[in-house]
C-alpha cells in the first residue's frame, strides 16, 4: 500500500458510516508499522496522555521511569513538591540518567557524570572547562508538558497543545464526586500482549464479547449473566462513558464488603461507568473504588497493559481491608488473561494475508466512535499533504 493510498480518505469510506452499516478498520490499521508510525506521528504526539500516579513519586527525590511511544521519560518530585516529567535523556551522549525508580538529590549520568538537579537543570559537568561557549543553562533535561489531574499525571509531547482540561474538563467534572485525588493504589497488574494497543482498548469498552470470551466466568461470578444493559454519555470526540448496573460492572463482587464512596449521587452507587477519553486514557469506575488501564505500546504488535486498582484511604485504613480486597481482585485476575489470549488471538487473524474489514455490531457502538475519531486525527485534511 502507498503512503498516499495509507492515508486516504477513500481507503475508509466504509467505516464512516453508520454504525448499522459500518466496516470496521482494514486489518492494516492493526499490523502495519507505517500505520503505526502515522498514530504516532499524527495523533500520540499531539495528545494527552496518561504517565501515570503521582503516588510513584510521593517524596521529594523520588524519580519514576517510564517509555512511552519509545521516548524514555522520568517522572520527578523535587524539592519543592511539584511533580516534573523529563526526558530521561543526558544532554551529553545520549545515555538515560536513571532507569527504573529510586530517590536521589540528584540526577547523575551513570557514563561520564554529568549531573542534574530535580528541576532538571545540569548543575555539574567533570572534565568540561576547556569547552569554548559552553553554558550550562543551555543544556538542561528536556522537560516534557505535564498536568496533574485526580491524582493522575498527564503528558503531552506537543508544547502548543491546548491545556488537559480543555478537552478533559466535563468529563472531569463528571467524575469528581469520587475524588481520585484522594485515592492510593493498592495493586497493579503488568499484562504484556502480542497484540495492537487499538484491540485491548476496543476490548474493554464493549460488553459484546463478555457472554463468550467470559463465558465460564460469568458463570463463576455472576450466575444469571451479563445483561448488556449498557447506558452511553459524553461528548463525541472528545470522551464517552459506557455505564451499566453494577452487578455487569465486573468490579464489584455480587455482595460487596468495602464501603460505598461517601457522597456519591443515588445512581452512581447503583451504577458502573467504563470511561474513555481519546486516545487511551481507560478509567472503570465502580461506586466504591477506581481501576484503570495503562497503555503502553511497543510498535503495532506489542503493547504492555498497567491495570491499577485504587482505594479511599479511609477505605484502605480499615482493619480487615487486606482481607476482604481480594474478591475485588479476583475477578480482574480471572478476566485479564482471557482478554490478553483473545487479544493476541485477533492480532494473529489481523495478520493473515485474507483478512479483511468486518462489520460492526451496535453493541460494538464505542469501538466505531473511536475508529472515526482515530481516522480525524490520523488522516490529512481533505486537500491536506499525505
Amino acid at each position: 500500500m502507498t503512503r498516499s493510498d495509507l492515508l486516504s480518505a477513500r481507503t475508509y469510506a466504509d467505516v464512516r458510516k453508520q454504525v448499522t452499516e459500518a466496516s470496521t478498520l482494514p486489518p492494516h490499521c492493526y499490523t502495519g508499522q507505517d500505520w503505526y508510525d502515522a498514530e504516532v506521528e499524527r495523533m500520540w504526539r499531539h495528545s494527552w496522555l496518561l504517565a501515570g500516579r503521582v503516588e510513584e513519586v510521593s517524596k521529594p527525590g523520588d524519580y519514576h521511569c517510564i517509555e512511552l511511544l519509545g521516548e524514555p521519560l522520568i517522572m520527578v518530585r523535587a524539592e519543592d513538591d511539584a511533580v516534573r516529567v523529563f526526558s530521561a535523556v543526558c544532554r551529553h551522549r545520549g545515555c538515560l540518567v536513571r532507569t527504573g525508580d529510586g530517590n536521589d538529590k540528584y540526577l547523575s549520568c551513570p557514563y561520564h557524570g554529568w549531573t542534574y538537579g530535580l528541576t532538571g537543570e545540569l548543575v555539574s559537568v567533570p572534565g568540561m572547562r576547556e569547552a569554548r561557549n559552553f553554558r550550562l543553562e543551555d543544556y538542561s533535561l528536556a522537560r516534557i508538558r505535564s498536568e496533574i489531574w485526580g491524582g493522575f499525571v498527564f503528558v503531552n509531547f506537543d508544547r502548543d497543545c491546548a491545556p488537559l482540561l480543555d478537552g478533559f474538563g466535563e468529563l472531569a467534572e463528571r467524575l469528581r464526586p469520587y475524588r481520585f485525588e484522594e485515592m492510593v493504589v493498592t495493586k497493579k497488574f503488568v499484562t504484556s500482549i502480542e497484540a495492537n494497543w487499538k484491540l485491548w482498548l476496543e476490548n474493554s469498552r464493549e460488553g459484546y464479547h463478555a457472554p463468550v470470551v467470559h463465558a465460564k466466568s460469568y458463570q463463576r461470578f455472576y450466575q444469571k449473566g451479563g445483561s448488556q444493559e449498557w447506558r452511553y454519555s459524553g461528548r463525541p470526540g472528545v470522551w464517552e462513558m459506557m455505564s451499566g448496573p453494577n452487578n455487569d460492572g465486573l468490579y464489584l463482587p455480587l455482595q460487596p464488603t468495602l464501603p460505598m464512596i461517601e457522597g456519591l449521587s443515588a445512581e452512581d452507587l447503583e451504577t458502573t461507568h467504563f470511561a474513555i477519553y481519546y486516545p487511551h486514557v481507560l478509567i472503570n469506575v465502580p461506586p466504591s473504588h477506581l481501576a484503570f488501564h495503562q497503555l503502553f505500546p511497543h510498535g503495532p504488535n506489542a503493547t504492555t497493559v498497567v491495570t491499577w486498582f485504587c482505594f479511599p484511604k479511609s477505605t484502605v485504613s480499615l482493619p480487615d481491608f487486606d482481607r476482604k480486597v481480594g474478591a475485588y481482585y479476583e475477578m480482574v485476575e480471572t478476566f485479564l488473561p482471557e482478554d490478553k489470549t483473545i487479544s493476541e488471538q485477533t492480532q494473529r487473524g489481523l495478520r493473515s494475508s485474507l483478512a479483511r474489514a468486518g462489520r460492526f455490531s451496535i453493541h460494538e457502538q464505542p469501538c466505531h466512535s473511536f475508529s472515526n475519531w482515530l481516522l480525524d486525527h490520523v488522516l490529512p485534511p481533505e486537500g491536506g499533504k499525505p
